[in-house]
């Protein structure tokens, strides 16, 4: 009958450690890692001491420290009083409500087989965040509302494996990992506040405390800065995106590119996308690649990415960065192709160009009046003061002279004198001034006398003469 209650026995605990709890075991549940010494058991339900009942959950081992998830993320517990916190103050409060936590049973439920497995198989345990503090009290090891697992059997006072959830001459070390004692038993709290050393100098049936850790806060993810900028002559731009705290599991966040410039290896090479910042990270890059260092003078472009749709986080408020790339090309020169031109007033327009010295990435204006000796407005040409606008990736634009009156008089060359002014998108040439000259195309007239004989008696005082021209002319006509 022995043998049959421990063979009994046996197939429980191999039934509810690797059956039921396994689900829970390779979770993460808060627990960075445990060395050899200690067992994360977090389906456990029964934390009554064995000197109880034999059904008190034990390590696979059985003689190892087990570490059991109560409760995660609590913020309905009130105002905890630790027994000790992290640096090794007592009595410190904390509320849950403001801070968030995870709530941790750790106990050696086990017989150690000799005096030395109870001080060398020391346990270790490192969580994924801040311990805030331990209870090793008997009477904050059992059930507290709002914090104990739900469904879980606790002992109360009045049980008899109650006092033996006790630490015995218990000291507490805080930022070490090397001090312990064989004259009773002790925890320890690293510096790094993650990491928990346990010793046990009874080493069976009991020592239970409990640990109460930061709760894992879903970390916010946005750009590190919102704007930043670089000559395009930088060939690349990582842009940071930053977590407000470390994840135990990997963040996703989609990104849009928009803005003035063009991708796709035009202006950069980026496309949309989604960045991964790995499990224990604090920040990830979005790089904007192969940023092309043309010659065209051109205005400052944006290169705009939005963040959204986050993966295990929170988007934050930063969730756009604008990168501008600058220009770093000279405005080109504008003027004249030529200062002077003409033609016969049979032409019946002109068109006069004007040069870049290259092609602008940028629309080039350039302002032009018109004067000179022929007449505007239909008499002799129509042309008035304006803008003339080269397209960007042009070189050259034309301002054109035009409906040159082709008339019958005899008259002198006339021109048309162009003279351009406050560029935009340029600086203004040396050959600023054109003049355009209409050349004449109409021969003289014939001057005589209207006849060649006239009369008249000696009363009359005086007598015209008349002198004819054969046509108008447009100029003065003298005759000696």
């Amino acid at each position: 009958m022995i043998f049959f209650n421990k063979f009994f026995y046996l197939i429980i605990s191999f039934f509810v450690t690797y059956i039921l709890v396994p689900s829970d075991a390779n979770a993460s549940n808060g627990v960075a890692s445990t060395n050899s010494y200690a067992e994360e058991i977090h389906g456990a339900t029964d934390f009554r001491s064995r000197t109880q009942h034999s059904s008190g959950q034990r390590s696979s081992d059985g003689v190892d420290f087990v570490v059991t998830l109560e409760r995660e993320n609590i913020s309905n517990a009130g105002t905890l009083t630790l027994d000790y916190n992290d640096d090794g103050a007592t009595n410190v409060s904390l509320n849950t409500s403001t801070y968030p936590v995870n709530s941790y049973l750790i106990y050696l439920n086990d017989d150690h087989n000799s005096k030395s497995d109870r001080t060398n198989k020391i346990g270790q345990i490192v969580f994924d965040n801040e311990i805030y503090g331990i209870y090793d009290d008997v009477s904050d090891t059992i059930y507290k509302a709002n914090i104990s697992k739900s469904g879980a059997t606790y002992p109360t006072s009045s049980n008899s494996g109650y006092s033996a959830r006790a630490m015995e001459s218990f000291n507490f070390y805080a930022n070490t990992t090397t001090t312990s004692t064989t004259g009773g038993d002790w925890v320890s709290i690293g510096s790094d506040k993650k990491t928990l050393r346990i010793g046990a100098k009874n080493g069976s049936h009991g020592d239970y405390i409990r640990v109460i850790t930061a709760a894992e806060t879903i970390p916010v993810v946005d750009f590190n800065t919102t704007s930043s900028n670089g000559a395009e002559s930088v060939s690349s731009k990582a842009i940071t995106v930053d977590l407000s705290g470390t994840s135990s599991q990997a963040v996703t966040v989609n990104y849009a590119i928009t803005g003035t410039a063009t991708a796709s290896g035009t202006d950069f090479t980026l496309a949309n996308g989604t960045l991964t910042i790995a499990a224990g990270q604090t920040s990830g890059t979005i790089t904007i690649a192969s940023i092309v260092n043309d010659s065209l003078d051109e205005a400052n472009e944006t290169v705009i990415l939005t963040l959204s749709s986050p993966g295990n986080a929170t988007l934050g408020s930063d969730d756009v960065h604008t990168y501008t790339i600058t220009d770093n090309d000279n405005p080109p020169v504008v003027d004249f192709n030529t200062t002077s031109s003409n033609g016969a007033e049979s032409v019946s327009s002109k068109a006069i160009t004007v040069d870049l010295s290259a092609a602008s990435g940028q629309a080039v204006t350039v302002n032009y009046v018109i004067t000179g000796t022929a007449t505007a407005s239909g008499t002799d040409f129509t042309l008035a003061n304006g803008t003339l606008t080269i397209p960007a990736g042009q070189t050259s634009g034309t301002i054109t002279i035009a409906n040159i009156i082709n008339d019958t008089l005899d008259e002198a060359d006339e021109t048309v004198i162009l003279t351009l002014s406050s560029p935009g998108n340029a600086t203004l040439g040396s050959d600023q001034v054109h003049t355009y000259t209409i050349s004449n195309n109409d021969n003289p007239p014939v001057v005589d006398f209207n006849t060649t004989t006239s009369n008249g008696a000696e009363s009359v005082s005086s007598k015209a003469i008349t002198v004819d021209l054969s046509a108008a002319s447009g100029q003065a006509v003298t005759v000696n």
